[in-house]
């Protein structure tokens, strides 16, 4: 599944007049969450999850930042705004590491 920008700017706009984001804007944003972890490989299936709900911070935290009337392209705006997220928690996660097992991690961690 993917999300369409024309759909996610139409909900957004909705989400803005109501001062909260509509369970449509939130499914959507959860399915780019989704889709953007699944483009790497993470060695623990809990970092997975971390870093996924890393993303959710920052979209409960930000999505408001969105400016609808300046731009029709929320996706760009949404999507480095999770990207941003769940690289926050792995900087988090991988401070906590041990120099031998960075290396190991950042050998186990690329994109597909």
């Amino acid at each position: 599944m993917y999300v369409s920008n024309a759909d996610l700017y139409e909900e957004i706009k909705k989400s803005k007049e109501q001062g909260e984001l509509t369970k449509k804007a939130w499914d959507m944003l959860i399915l780019m969450v989704q889709n953007i972890t699944s483009k790497k490989y993470y060695n623990d299936p809990e970092l997975r999850k971390d870093c996924q709900q890393g993303a959710c911070v920052d979209i409960q935290l930000y999505w408001k930042g969105f400016d609808e009337k300046k731009y029709t392209n929320p996706f760009g705006y949404y999507s480095s705004l999770i990207t941003n997220g769940i690289n926050k928690t792995f900087t988090k996660y991988r401070g906590k590491l041990k120099s031998s097992e960075i290396v190991s991690l950042d050998n186990n961690i690329h994109s597909l």
